[in-house]
């Protein structure tokens, strides 16, 4: 586990940097652009299912206070590129926890899943409104998720149960949404954005949901906080997979 955890934070590192680069280039060759990268933090409440072949089923809740014991290692930072009416558009989220739950079914006991994630999106976004303060942007790209789950349950019940499945695989979704924002005063705005994906091309059906307010402290840097909610049904070759994340969302914008 640690050696695929670090293999995910020198990928990321990677990706990072190369996105600092070529946005730096793109700043210092075309002063047409705009720019903004946020890192953000997400404490979650996160539900985990998991069916295996056999119908049995793993289920686990976690709360958002006992996600600071569980977590191993995140890392979340999302951005813009704009000129003129289109826009690049990236989000990065990694994660890497342990939580305890229970098995669901009438062979009650224990469950201990095992969730590493990354969430890669890439899409391009176009501006279908803009003026008076609000902007209206509609977006569509490849969101690619990289999960491994590892479930293991020790059951109870009359006669007692075992269980144990795995989901670690990749794949890609195709993802389609809308980006809003209106601003309340010269240094607060609402906004947000929501999308799906998959649609039976890699996942069944995936959703990513935000809503949040914005404080301008200068033109460049800003603080946001908001609520955002993510959904994945997938099915698996060994088991079929039903993720959700959600919780309160906080994060800082800078703008170059």
């Amino acid at each position: 586990m640690k050696n695929k955890s670090q293999n995910h934070m020198a990928r990321l590192a990677s990706v990072a940097t190369a996105v600092t680069m070529a946005l730096a280039a793109d700043q210092a060759t075309a002063q047409g652009y705009q720019n903004s990268v946020t890192l953000y933090g997400l404490i979650p409440w996160v539900d985990t299912e998991v069916t295996g072949s056999g119908g049995n089923s793993a289920e686990s809740s976690v709360t958002p206070s006992d996600i600071i014991d569980a977590l191993d290692f995140t890392f979340m930072v999302a951005g813009e590129s704009r000129f003129g009416k289109v826009s690049f558009l990236y989000d990065t989220l990694y994660t890497d926890l342990s939580e305890k739950g229970a098995l669901g079914g009438p062979f009650a006991g224990s469950a201990k899943v095992d969730v590493e994630m990354l969430l890669a999106t890439a899409a391009l976004g176009y501006v279908l409104h803009e003026g008076n303060g609000t902007l209206l942007q509609g977006y569509g790209g490849v969101r690619l998720v990289d999960v491994s789950t590892d479930v293991r349950l020790a059951g109870g019940g009359p006669v007692g149960a075992g269980f144990d499945a795995k989901v670690n695989d990749s794949w890609v979704d195709p993802i389609i949404g809308l980006r809003g924002r209106m601003a309340l005063s010269e240094k607060v705005s609402v906004g947000g954005f929501a999308s799906i994906g998959g649609l039976g091309v890699g996942s069944d059906l995936s959703f990513d949901v935000f809503g949040g307010v914005e404080y301008a402290f200068s033109e460049r840097f800003s603080a946001n906080a908001g609520f955002r909610y993510m959904s994945f049904d997938y099915e698996g070759d060994n088991a079929d997979l039903d993720l959700e994340m959600y919780g309160p969302v906080v994060g800082i914008t800078m703008k170059f």
